[in-house]
């Protein structure tokens, strides 16, 4: 914001004898440059360029209307204020001008002292207006850079989730709607973020009772502000497969500690889960066959031997304790 000593007053008028008092009121009182000007194009142009924070026109004798002035104070980067001299006989256009917000009037024969202070008054008044808009300026400036600081941060953790095709991560509100759906869920359920963004994560979950306590445990504890719940759970794909998930459930805290939401993450495992069961399946059958081999040979051992008597037992316990151990 400009300093007193470098403001600068635009004077328009063909009247010598306005120009010469305005020219002592403000070398008096505030000590500021001063441009004069006839009125017509040359007072535009002036306007354009000398960027005054004050202009003085008298209506009188200024060969310009106010309209014209302020269809170009309007469009200047910086605000300025205009003071109206006119004759007594121009007085209800003089208010009227004001009206249309010019900031103030002087009537001829001019008092110096009035001069002064309209002059004064419409200076204070500029810069007022151009503080409070450099400070709304600089405010809109910070919120425009934070703002876009923040799309950036949000892009770019987006960015990341949506990398990570191979695991979910669901974001819910404390009402189980879905606020966030990356490209990882995307793949694993078959559904497209705009088809679960707003409806109820429930609808990944079977419908039957054991599924939906086991939901509603899981709710409880998160909602309890506990660490993350690490778990398996079946789920339900856009298709209808029933898949292996597993899962981390965590809250979202806001500021003040309190649960703002729940963040879900999750792999695939339905093939591992298979495979682990297959697995197990074949090793029960392999015990199950060792024991029927072991103790047809004990059996047979026996039939060869009647001395071993007993050792059949023994030997049949034996070998299933090291099926056991396998």
């Amino acid at each position: 914001m400009e300093s007193e000593s470098s403001a600068r007053v635009l004077a328009i008028s063909c009247d010598p004898d306005s120009l010469g008092i305005a020219r002592d009121c403000l070398e008096a009182a505030i000590g500021v440059a001063l441009v004069t000007v006839e009125g017509g194009p040359g007072a535009l142009d002036a306007l354009r360029t000398e960027n005054p924070s004050v202009v003085l026109l008298d209506i009188s004798a200024g060969g310009i209307d106010y309209a014209e002035v302020a269809a170009v104070t309007d469009r200047m980067r910086t605000f300025a204020a205009t003071v109206l001299i006119a004759h007594p006989r121009d007085l209800n256009r003089a208010i009227q001008y004001v009206e249309q917000g010019a900031y103030d009037f002087i009537e001829k024969p001019i008092d110096k002292r009035l001069l002064s202070l309209a002059l004064r008054r419409a200076y204070q008044h500029v810069s007022s207006v151009r503080f409070a808009r450099t400070y709304d300026r600089l405010v809109e400036e910070a919120v425009e850079e934070k703002t876009l600081e923040l799309v950036q941060r949000k892009d770019f953790l987006a960015g990341i989730l949506n990398s990570s095709t191979l695991v979910s991560v669901i974001v819910t509100d404390l009402d189980q709607n879905i606020c966030f759906w990356n490209r990882g869920a995307e793949n694993i359920f078959g559904y497209a973020a705009q088809e679960m963004i707003g409806t109820k994560v429930t609808k990944l979950y079977p419908d039957d009772p054991s599924s939906r306590q086991t939901v509603e445990t899981l709710q409880h504890r998160v909602h309890s502000k506990e660490h993350s719940v690490h778990g398996k759970m079946r789920q339900v794909a856009k298709d209808g497969r029933l898949l292996t998930m597993s899962l981390a459930i965590s809250p979202m805290l806001g500021a003040s500690g309190e649960v703002r939401g729940i963040l879900g993450i999750g792999l695939d495992v339905t093939e591992e889960a298979r495979l682990n069961q297959e697995l197990l399946k074949s090793f029960q059958l392999l015990k199950e066959t060792q024991d029927v081999s072991i103790f047809s040979l004990a059996r047979l051992a026996e039939s060869r031997d009647e001395e071993t008597g007993m050792h059949l037992t023994r030997i049949q316990h034996y070998c299933r304790a090291l099926c056991n151990q396998l």
